[in-house]
């Protein structure tokens, strides 16, 4: 349920240049409601969780398979295969980035293996409880950064001036969702536990509470 919904709201992605690229982003929510609709018919229980990166790569082709013909006749886009020397240095300028998003990824699932190897199984289980809520509660914010950066990052290069004061708005706008969610999950904590995951989830309730104020950030 918690996927389902993370999915239907991750949207940031489809307004980062749909003012630009509408055809190709239109592509992308097909393929994101393909994934959503596959989730709903084939993932039933923790056994089927293999379905969910299978699913991914079946939504990709076949969002692709149209999207690059229709892209070629009807856009006007041209598709050159690169060289081996631009291969190369799109590689190595790539491995910055690459080691970062490699540690990224080791960092948001260490707490998980520190959890699971030093409290065991059942405490994970509560651990994760509390954590995917609060990623799901800081859809949101994340939602507001994912459409406003790249808007800022334009006006940074065109109006410096501009920049900085839409620059304060947003923090603005971006705070004021945060603080609402972030205090009534707060406050709300035992009831959201208790409505989802049933009394034995009980101790994830502190947990939640101290997640809470992460949905500020």
């Amino acid at each position: 349920c918690l996927v389902l919904l993370t999915q239907a709201l991750s949207a940031d992605w489809v307004l980062n240049g749909l003012e630009l690229s509408r055809v190709a982003a239109g592509f992308g929510v097909l393929g994101t409601v393909l994934y959503t609709c596959g989730l709903l018919v084939f993932v039933h229980a923790p056994g089927d969780v293999y379905w969910v990166p299978a699913l991914n790569v079946v939504a990709a082709v076949a969002t692709v398979a149209p999207a690059y013909p229709y892209l070629l006749r009807r856009c006007g886009v041209q598709f050159e295969w690169p060289t081996a020397s631009a291969v190369r240095a799109a590689l190595w300028a790539a491995v910055p980035l690459g080691v970062t998003s490699t540690i990224v990824v080791l960092l948001h699932y260490a707490n998980n293996f520190i959890v699971h190897g030093f409290l065991g199984d059942k405490e994970l289980g509560v651990y994760l409880s509390a954590f995917r809520l609060v990623e799901l509660a800081g859809t949101v914010p994340m939602l507001l950064a994912g459409a406003f950066f790249p808007r800022l990052a334009r006006s940074v290069a065109d109006t410096p001036d501009r920049a900085v004061r839409e620059a304060r708005l947003f923090a603005r706008v971006h705070m004021v969702p945060a603080f609402l969610i972030a205090t009534m999950t707060l406050v709300e904590a035992p009831g959201i536990i208790h409505l989802l995951y049933g009394a034995d989830y009980a101790p994830a309730v502190p947990l939640l509470r101290i997640m809470a104020v992460a949905i500020l950030f």
